[in-house]
C-alpha cells in the first residue's frame, strides 16, 4: 500500500499530493497510472535531474497537465502548476483505489 498526504505546498499555497510510503518499490509508477486511468494520463516528457537524483514525468490528462516526480530518497509527489482542481480530482481517484491510503498531516 502507498500512503500519501494531500496538502498545500510550502510557501505557495498550491495543492499537491505527497507520497511518503512505498514509492521505492517496483511498480509505483504503474500503480499510480492505473489509479488514474479514467482521466487518460499520457506521459509527454521525462526529465532526469541528476543534481538531486530525481525523475520528473510531465503528464497530459483529461483534467489538464500535471507532474509526477520521484527522487532517490523515495520522496514522490504530484503537482499541477496552480491547478488545484486537477490535484483535487486526482486525490479523489487515488482515494478510491485500494493501493492508496490518505494520511492525515
Amino acid at each position: 500500500m502507498y500512503k500519501y498526504y494531500y496538502r498545500k505546498a510550502y510557501m505557495s499555497g498550491t495543492s499537491l499530493i505527497e507520497f511518503f510510503k512505498g514509492t521505492g518499490r517496483d511498480g509505483f509508477f504503474t500503480t499510480v497510472f492505473a489509479a488514474l486511468s479514467s482521466i487518460h494520463p499520457t506521459v509527454k516528457g521525462v526529465k532526469e535531474l541528476w543534481l538531486n537524483d530525481e525523475v520528473v514525468f510531465s503528464v497530459n490528462s483529461d483534467l489538464g497537465n500535471f507532474m509526477l516526480s520521484k527522487n532517490i530518497d523515495e520522496h514522490s509527489c504530484i503537482m499541477a502548476d496552480g491547478d488545484s482542481v486537477c490535484i483535487e480530482k486526482i486525490e479523489q481517484l487515488l482515494a478510491q483505489h485500494p493501493q492508496f491510503e490518505l494520511a492525515v498531516c
